[in-house]
C-alpha cells in the first residue's frame, strides 16, 4: 500500500505557479471584468448609463477607424507587456480602474469590439486592406 499512489486533493505550489504563468492574462481579464460588472452596479444609475453610452460611442469609433485603433492598441500592449514590472503595474491599474471607474473599462471594451468586428468583416468579405 505504501508503494501505491494515493489520490491527492488540490495543487502543489509549483503547479499553481505554472498555471498562473500560463493563464495570467486570462485570470487578470476575468478579474477585471467581474469587478467592472459588480462595481458598475454598486455605483448605480449614472454609472450604468455612462458605461453603456461610452461603450457604444467608442464601439462606433473603433468600427470607423479600425486600422488606427489596432495600431494604437498594439503599441499600448507592447509597452504594457515589455517587462514583468510593467505587466504587473498594468494589471494593478486595470483592477483599480474596474473598481473606481468601471466606465473606462466599458469604453475600452467597446473600442476593441468595434475594431474587431470591422476588421473581421473586412477579412471575411476581402473588401478592405487592413495592413
Amino acid at each position: 500500500m505504501d508503494n501505491e499512489q494515493k489520490p491527492r486533493n488540490g495543487f502543489t505550489v509549483s503547479e499553481l505557479e505554472n498555471k498562473v504563468k500560463k493563464y495570467g492574462v486570462e485570470i487578470c481579464l476575468c478579474t477585471v471584468f467581474v469587478l467592472t460588472a459588480i462595481f458598475t452596479l454598486v455605483w448605480g444609475g449614472a454609472m450604468i448609463l455612462w458605461s453603456i453610452l461610452l461603450c457604444m460611442i467608442l464601439g462606433i469609433i473603433g468600427a470607423l477607424f479600425p486600422k488606427h485603433v489596432k495600431k494604437i492598441l498594439y503599441t499600448g500592449m507592447e509597452l504594457a507587456c515589455k517587462e514583468k514590472v510593467s505587466s504587473i503595474a498594468t494589471a494593478i491599474v486595470a483592477i483599480l480602474l474596474s473598481i473606481f471607474l468601471p466606465l473606462v473599462i466599458f469604453a475600452l471594451v467597446g473600442l476593441i469590439a468595434g475594431k474587431s468586428i470591422a476588421l473581421h468583416i473586412c477579412n471575411c468579405s476581402g473588401s478592405c486592406d487592413t495592413k
